[in-house]
């Protein structure tokens, strides 16, 4: 019983640092480009401002909220990419490990 129980705290504690090392890494990549793009419109918005005497405080919110809308889809890329990481892992445990040793110990339980 405590062996079982050691296995599948282990096997969660890889997952969630599976999970969690490729999420941090894909994050920091930004794979949707950060926010490059919003922040030019927010500097063009900005310098036609500049002359006309308007407020800045719709350009920045502008790019508050776009800003914000890319780290999220961001986060959602880097959460799928860590589910992907943690499921290709055990797969290959399955297919790698856990299947050919169940094989030979059949064999072995066989010709005994």
């Amino acid at each position: 019983m405590g062996s079982k129980l050691v296995k599948m705290l282990l096997g969660i504690v890889v997952s969630v640092a599976i999970f969690g090392g490729v999420a941090i890494f894909v994050m920091d990549l930004h794979p949707l480009g950060g926010s490059a793009a919003a922040y030019e419109r927010q500097q063009a918005c900005v310098e036609g401002n500049r002359y006309s005497g308007e407020s800045n405080a719709g350009c920045y919110s502008a790019y508050d909220r776009e800003s914000a809308k890319v780290e999220w889809n961001e986060r959602l890329v880097a959460g799928g990419a860590g589910v992907a990481a943690v499921g290709l892992f055990w797969l290959l445990l399955n297919f790698l490990y856990l299947r050919p040793r169940r094989r030979r110990a059949e064999a072995a339980e066989a010709a005994a």
